[in-house]
């Protein structure tokens, strides 16, 4: 046990020195805030557990549903663009829990141009990223968890593909500190993951071989085919680190206020800060408020608040469906709307 908490501690300070380089990584989608909860309190979900969705945010996470769940996203992202994501959480017992996630970014219809054709040549092309991902959550203790996902990546652009395997580092921890109600679930919770760790994405395709005349001077070799060699892009890799405290509990109210620190090896560091208000009238509703604010200290950053709300309702069979929206300001760009279904058996 002691070597495995070495192992942890290493490969999450060996994140903490990753450089600063802006609009160096490919695949960035794989960035976008993944859930209308965790959009809605400005991506601040580190050490949040309340729905699948956080299997993004830290795969340890979802060892503490209560339930297995399936979700369904739906966000019209900027530029007309559109992301879909379909997860699940299936609990294998108390201390063990698997999970499944699709993330699928559609940038729409873009018409093909050329030097010749600059106005564009009557064809079509549809540019698409998305990730698979299966992940792995277990409970040591009932406030130590740890989660891992595997995902594999691809892109396509025309006729160029390319793809890459990488790999989410999750923990998790629970303490009573600050409790106000003595249980360690309403006291101080600490959350850490490492987001994108894996190999680099290298285009190729037919799009890449192109005519090449290589030197004037020694003969006509315009209709010469020659193809582009094009380098590895690193993926976005993101260190996280999170605390969120309930400094409100009672039977039919409760707060949460989190605060995620974000490390990117694309970007300078920033915080992201989210609250979550949750109203229960009844045993079987319950309902959300959520604000945030993303990129908080990031260089010429684009985010800002970010407001959501939810409804949850338990049926008589025990299961449930859950209701999220959310509402985040992007400032260069329109500003965004978060849709989530969930449904818990």
């Amino acid at each position: 046990m002691n070597r495995f908490f070495i192992f942890i501690i290493t490969v999450f300070s060996l994140a903490l020195f990753a450089q600063n380089r802006n609009g160096t990584t490919s695949a960035n989608f794989l960035e976008i805030d993944v859930g209308s909860a965790a959009s809605g309190m400005g991506g601040a979900y580190a050490c949040m557990t309340h729905d699948v969705s956080s299997i993004y945010w830290n795969p340890a996470n979802i060892v503490y549903l209560n339930k297995n769940e399936l979700l369904f996203i739906h966000e019209p992202w900027i530029v007309e663009t559109n992301r879909y994501i379909i997860a699940s959480a299936i609990k294998i017992d108390n201390s063990n829990s698997i999970g499944f996630t699709f993330n699928y970014l559609d940038y729409g219809s873009i018409e093909v141009t050329n030097e010749m054709n600059q106005d564009g040549t009557g064809e079509f092309y549809n540019p698409k990223e998305y990730s698979i991902g299966l992940s792995y959550a277990k409970k040591f203790v009932n406030w130590f968890s740890f989660g891992t996902t595997i995902k594999h990546i691809s892109s396509q652009i025309w006729h160029s593909k390319a793809s890459a395997s990488a790999i989410d580092l999750g923990v998790f921890i629970n303490t009573p500190f600050v409790s106000m109600t003595g249980n360690h679930r309403d006291g101080l919770r600490i959350g850490m993951s490492i987001s994108n760790y894996g190999t680099k994405m290298k285009y190729e395709g037919i799009d890449l071989i192109n005519p090449i005349d290589i030197s004037p001077e020694y003969g006509n070799y315009s209709n010469a085919e020659g193809q582009f060699k094009t380098q590895g892009w690193e993926l976005p890799l993101l260190f996280r680190f999170g605390i969120s405290v309930k400094p409100l509990v009672t039977q039919i109210f409760d707060l949460v206020l989190s605060i995620d620190a974000i490390h990117p090896n694309n970007n300078s560091e920033y915080l992201n800060l989210g609250s979550q208000f949750t109203f229960s009238p009844t045993l079987r509703t319950k309902f959300y408020l959520r604000s945030g604010y993303k990129g908080l200290f990031m260089v010429d950053g684009e985010f800002g608040p970010a407001f959501g709300c939810g409804m949850k309702y338990k049926l008589n069979s025990g299961q449930g469906i859950k209701v999220d929206y959310s509402y985040k300001s992007i400032l260069t760009f329109s500003n965004t709307h978060n849709y989530t279904l969930s449904l818990t058996f």
